[in-house]
């Protein structure tokens, strides 16, 4: 990291390290243990009276879980390359946060139109914070750079 670098862009630095052992854990799961994590997400259903996705999941989720897998990997990577520079790199959040607008988004309505699982809230509960964090992150470090470049230029 450059002695240049904001303290904005320091913040998104840690914060996208956070992110990517996030995706890449995540990923992991949904790809070695995808009945695992569906078990205890139904466990939890009961106590708020929600629907749960098991025993009828398997095996067509299976197709899914893998797709899940491949997004996870895809945004880990993004977040690591806004890790190594986040000065030069920090575009790379915008796919991540496209990824997280995508998964909140469809299954707030799917969970809202179509199915009353816990687990399709549960995207939404886990999804969206993680795209209010990065959006916010991602904003301070690009205003903090071009306000940086403004001021290093005598503007």
């Amino acid at each position: 990291m450059s002695q240049n670098t904001t303290k904005a862009e320091r913040d998104l630095r840690l914060w996208m390290a956070v992110s990517a052992v996030l995706y890449f854990t995540g990923g992991m799961v949904f790809l070695l243990l995808p009945r695992p994590l569906l078990t205890v997400l139904d466990s939890l259903a009961a106590p708020f009276h929600l629907g749960t996705v098991l025993p009828g999941a398997m095996p067509a989720e299976r197709f899914w879980n893998l797709l899940a897998f491949s997004m996870a990997m895809t945004i880990t990577t993004a977040s690591v390359m806004v890790v190594r520079d986040p000065s030069g790199n920090r575009d790379f959040c915008i796919p991540v946060i496209f990824s997280k607008i995508a998964s909140w988004l469809s299954a707030l309505v799917y969970f809202a139109l179509v199915s009353r699982a816990f687990a399709h809230l549960v995207i939404f509960l886990v999804d969206f914070p993680l795209f209010v964090l990065t959006l916010v992150f991602y904003r301070r470090a690009r205003m903090a750079a071009k306000y940086s470049g403004l001021t290093q230029k005598g503007g």
